[in-house]
């Protein structure tokens, strides 16, 4: 988490400097355009002015020429004689120059008042431009510093990738040593419950083979000591004595076999736990 906010933010870095340098060239672009357009409102103007001075003097010139020849342009031509064409056509040029210059001195004022709008808006555009100048200086080096973030933090995310296989390569191998050791937990506790309960037989076969052993030797006892009682008298032994001790001594052979098999199987149940 606390790398992928480490990359968050580097990108929101990045981003906020991408739009930084896109304000920064979009203003250069309206300063460069105000620019060009003060140049042509100067000259425009200055044409004004010249032709306003232009028109002045021949403004005055006609006005030399009238009161030259004694014109008045103010007062009205006497009505019982009429006025000269020529001279009527020269009052005529002298207004019609008049309203010109007047509205030009106009549009002169108005220009003027432009441009010093446009002087104003420039040295507001020139003082924008030199702080987003400041603004794209330090969010180069923001962004330079975010990219040596990233590429630090993407070569730790790939020493942490790979520290993270070798886990897990560990992991499957703890996983399969844990299998295995379930495997051979379970063979021991199989092999553990066969060796008790061939421990249980074998001590069922040891009290089963005394008892046995018991029965032989007090069936013999009985036999010697009637014997020696009868010593004088000889009695021939009966069959069922025979009988009887004979089949103790076969019995007593089996369970011998049998303790013998059961301590072969307990000796290959000890083999496996091993």
């Amino acid at each position: 988490m606390k790398f992928s906010r480490s990359i968050l933010a580097a990108l929101i870095c990045a981003a906020v400097a991408v739009a930084a340098l896109v304000l920064l060239l979009a203003a250069r672009r309206e300063a460069a355009e105000s620019s060009a357009a003060l140049e042509a409102a100067r000259a425009h103007a200055q044409n004004l002015e010249q032709q306003t001075s232009a028109l002045a003097a021949e403004n005055q010139t006609l006005r030399q020429q009238i009161e030259a020849e004694g014109l008045q342009p103010a007062a009205p031509p006497p009505a019982a004689r009429p006025a000269d064409p020529s001279k009527l056509e020269a009052v005529r040029e002298l207004a019609a120059l008049q309203t010109r210059h007047e509205a030009l001195q106009l549009q002169v004022t108005g220009l003027q008042n432009r441009l010093a709008e446009m002087d104003g808006a420039l040295e507001r555009l020139n003082s924008e431009n030199r702080r987003l100048g400041a603004a794209e200086a330090s969010l180069k080096d923001q962004l330079d510093s975010t990219r040596r973030v990233v590429t630090a933090t993407e070569a730790e995310l790939k020493s942490k990738a790979g520290r993270v296989e070798q886990l897990e390569a560990s992991l499957r191998r703890f996983r399969d040593q844990a299998s295995g050791a379930d495997r051979r937990t379970s063979q021991i506790t199989q092999s553990l419950q066969q060796l008790e309960d061939i421990n249980r037989r074998r001590e069922d076969t040891l009290n089963a083979l005394q008892r046995r052993y018991r029965d032989v030797t007090d069936q013999l006892r009985s036999l010697a000591l009637r014997l020696d009682t009868q010593r004088d008298n000889p009695v021939p032994l009966g069959a069922t004595d025979l009988s009887r001790i004979s089949s103790a001594v076969q019995s007593a052979e089996d369970d011998l076999r049998t303790l013998t098999s059961l301590n072969t199987q307990a000796r290959t149940a000890i083999d496996r736990l091993q």
